[in-house]
């Protein structure tokens, strides 16, 4: 397992975060959910192309999840914020 290579590609999803809730955030809420689960697959697939034995994937995929789930609900209360300001 190449460790240098595996921290660069988790750098590069960490980034691409914001990206992935933007994305998101244009479905209608119903849908969040199924995205975020398919979301989890890709990174799930992506563990494990890097090598990662399946419980390390799976916890590697539930890292970025967590993330992504926080970034989405900081997004979402930012959007009330400014609601209420308006």
């Amino acid at each position: 397992m190449d460790y240098q290579k595996n921290a660069e590609v988790f750098s590069a999803v960490v980034e691409g975060i914001p990206r992935v809730v933007q994305l998101i955030m244009t479905f209608p809420p119903e849908k969040h959910r199924a995205a975020l689960l398919a979301a989890q697959q890709s990174y799930l697939r992506t563990a494990r192309t890097l090598g990662y034995q399946e419980t390390e994937a799976q916890q590697w995929a539930s890292i970025i999840i967590s993330m992504l789930e926080n970034a989405m609900w900081r997004e979402f209360v930012s959007g009330l914020n400014s609601k209420r300001l308006a």
